[in-house]
């Protein structure tokens, strides 16, 4: 059931719709009501999707005032936002934030500070051609248990019911809609369609090596999230050239590069197919 409505009466007129109180855990918050409070509560539930959080976090990010980048900078320190928290800071930390000192409080919180940053080198590899075809996979017959159970070879990209990484797509309710021969081909050849917002880049680092992943932003520093979910933040004076690259595969493993077999991938596609 849609919980009460905010209307802001803060900087900004930001409407906050449908949330949900007693689960938002706003009930102890009785003498602070304004937007800043009520988004900086909705970013912190674990149980909150990550696109909920992402939303909450970035609807702090728009609002210009002190009492944002504070909010901003708690979640930034701890906590399931943390991420997106330190994402938005950096963004607005030279822009509309800059003059709340958010370089200085970041390092002073021991968030980002450039002369303590190491650097590593992710490389995400490009599949050799697959062993086995989409055709030969859907020629067996997939058990969506065992599929479930195979599902757990790809968490380092991948959420299911909570365990995992939000680096991937998330997949729930995704294969409901989708063909069996379209979702075993994401799995044998993931390269044939990459999910819009998930196309790889990579930077060339000065010291060298490279980094592949998915840039989250085009300032200083660089914020890029490799496989695995490893997220670095790469100050610019780091990297060789000026813009980041586009790498023309996927950044996804393929499924030879998981070892798993045909019947892996059927299972998979069974399991996916029902996973909502």
């Amino acid at each position: 059931m849609p919980g009460p409505r905010f209307r802001s009466t803060g900087p900004c007129e930001l409407v906050l719709r449908d949330l949900d109180l007693p689960a938002l855990g706003l009930l102890g918050l009785r003498e602070r009501h304004g937007e800043e409070t009520v988004l900086e509560a909705r970013a912190n539930p674990p149980s909150l999707t990550a696109e909920q959080r992402s939303f909450a976090v970035e609807s702090l990010g728009f609002i210009d005032h002190k009492s944002s980048a504070e909010a901003t900078l708690r979640l930034a320190t701890k906590g399931p936002a943390k991420a997106d928290a330190v994402n938005w800071l950096l963004r607005n930390g030279n822009g509309e934030w800059k003059k709340y000192d958010i370089a200085g409080e970041l390092k002073k919180r021991g968030i980002y500070d450039p002369s303590k940053i190491v650097v590593s080198a992710v490389t995400a590899p490009k599949a050799d051609p697959s062993k086995f075809s989409v055709a030969d996979v859907l020629k067996l017959k997939g058990d969506p248990e065992k599929g479930k159970a195979t599902s757990m070879r790809c968490i380092m990209c991948h959420e299911f019911n909570g365990t995992g990484i939000n680096f991937g797509p998330n997949l729930k309710g995704w294969g409901e809609g989708q063909t069996l021969d379209v979702i075993a081909r994401s799995i044998v050849e993931p390269s044939a369609d990459i999910s819009h917002g998930y196309s790889g880049t990579g930077v060339a680092l000065k010291k060298g090596g490279h980094v592949h992943g998915i840039a989250s932003n085009d300032g200083d520093p660089l914020i890029m999230t490799s496989t695995g979910g490893i997220t670095q933040m790469i100050p610019r004076d780091r990297i060789k050239s000026k813009r980041p690259y586009k790498l023309n595969y996927s950044l996804m493993l393929s499924a030879d590069q998981l070892g798993l077999t045909a019947q892996d991938v059927a299972d998979l596609v069974a399991f996916l197919k029902v996973y909502k």
